[in-house]
Formats: structure tokens, sequence, C-alpha cells
């Protein structure tokens, strides 16, 4: 079950206010973005209203006396699934909880040792569930598990379909394009976030771990700083998937699938600007 590590967010250590300039979204929540081919004021909207969906969910979260008659939208994710993919199912699973105002709740999201929600003040399930005591719970759930495309998702209102008290959607899977291809939602949908959904409610919904920002921004300083660099996911292992092999992550005695990714990455990183590094790789 998640619980949040209060007492280690008190030790974590101070952010230099040099490198937060530098950094600013590794250290502090977003307070707009440009977007492309939204108009003027768009910014400023999409964080409006993620800040209303904030706001009700921390007074709602705060009122106890109100949980009789709310509704709660309890995020699971794989256990053998990696953090990309826990990052993909947050964004998906926010979505439902945008569109239908239910609480969202996490559990077994072991994340707080790299993630902070700075615009959450809870989010525990195990304390709603322990307030509300197992035989509620169980006699008022609904149980959905996301593994491919769901009509519903696609193509129906979601307060028909979620209807319980407690949803449970477990998920590692990122299907937040098919809501917005969801006639009932995608207007609202495109028009908020325009081009980049992913983005907008990935900067709002969480952020690194102070101490996990500093690593990143001194490895980007030391390595990237004034590089072009290339982002790159190679798969390396197949746990939790049994007779699946992924190609990409093979390299025969010589290292040839990785020395491939080497060469690509050399002619298109550029110079670094450091004297005899012009054909050095960029490579993150």
């Amino acid at each position: 079950v998640f619980h949040w590590r209060v007492s280690s967010r008190e030790l974590e250590p101070a952010v230099p206010e040099a490198m937060q300039k530098t950094y600013p979204s590794l250290f502090a929540p977003p307070v707009g973005e440009e977007r492309e081919g939204l108009g003027e004021g768009a910014e400023a909207e999409v964080w409006r209203q993620l800040n209303q969906w904030a706001k009700r969910q921390n007074e709602m979260y705060r009122a106890t006396e109100h949980f009789d008659d709310a509704r709660f939208l309890v995020a699971r994710h794989y256990p053998t699934s990696g953090l990309g993919n826990l990052l993909q199912s947050l964004v998906s699973i926010f979505l439902v909880s945008f569109l239908t105002d239910r609480i969202l709740l996490f559990d077994g999201f072991l994340i707080g040792e790299f993630f902070d929600f700075p615009n959450m003040e809870g989010g525990n399930y195990s304390a709603v569930y322990d307030f509300f005591g197992g035989s509620h719970v169980a006699l008022n759930a609904q149980h959905e598990l996301y593994t491919g495309v769901k009509d519903w998702m696609l193509c129906e209102d979601l307060a028909d379909v979620l209807t319980q008290q407690f949803v449970f959607l477990e998920t590692d899977q990122y299907f937040a394009a098919l809501l917005v291809n969801n006639p009932y939602y995608s207007l609202k949908l495109q028009k908020l976030f325009g081009n980049n959904l992913f983005g907008s409610v990935a900067a709002f919904l969480f952020r690194p771990r102070p101490s996990i920002g500093l690593n990143v921004a001194a490895f980007h300083q030391q390595n990237l700083f004034g590089r072009r660099s290339i982002g790159m996911h190679v798969r390396s292992h197949t746990l939790g998937h049994p007779g699946y092999v992924e190609p990409y992550a093979m390299v025969d005695p010589h290292g040839h699938f990785l020395n491939s990714y080497w060469k690509c990455a050399s002619l298109v990183g550029g110079s670094s600007g450091v004297p005899g590094d012009e054909t050095a790789p960029a490579l993150l």
C-alpha cells in the first residue's frame, strides 16, 4: 500500500537558488507554458482548470465528514512494469478523475522515493480504506483492468460506466488518446490541452523529489549543458513478460546494436563547443 513519506521529505537537501533558476521545471510547479496551436490566454486557462481540480480534491480529502457522498478513483499499477509505464498510466488515470470529478487516490504506487505531487495534499488510498472499512469498500467497488482498447473509453459517457463509489482502475498503459477521441470529451480536452496533453498534465501532477532533481541537474551540467542531446529509450529486460524478447535490447559479442546508437548520436549530436570534441556524441 502506498504511504506518503512525509518524514523523508524533511531530509531533502536544499536546492541552490542558481540551480532553481537554471532548471525551474525540476524544482518548481509550472505556472504556464507555451503550446503549439493555441490562442492567447490558453496557457492560463489550462492551469486555471487544473488548479480548480486540485482545490476540489484537497477540500474534499480534508472534509472526511463528506466522504459518504464522495466518489473515488483508485489508481493501481502493475508491479512488474517500470517507471515509464507508471508515469503514462498516472497521466491517463488523472484524466478520468478530471473528467468525472472523482477524488484521485493511489494504491500500490512505489513512487514516493522519486516524485512529489506538489498540488495534492492527499491521495493515500489506505487512509480512505481505513476510514470506511474493508466491508464497505468491497460492497461499493468496481474494478476495471485496462490492457487494451476499451470501447467505453472511446465511445461512452464515463459517468454512465463508472457507477460505484469506489472505482479501481489498474493499468500500465497510456489510454489518454482514447479519451481525447471520445465524442463526450474530445472538444473539451483538445481545446484545453492542444497538442501537449501529456506534458501539461505531467508537469502539473508530479515532479522529481529535490534530491533526484539535484542529481539530474548535476549530470546535465557536467555532460550535456550547451550541447544538443538525443533522448533514447532502450528496453533492457523482459521482467513480467514471459516468452517475450525485446530484440533491440539484445547485442552480439561486439555490441553492434549499441554501437549503431552511438554512431547515430555522433552524427546528429554535433559539436559541444569543446576544442577537439567536434564529433563527440550527445547521448542521454
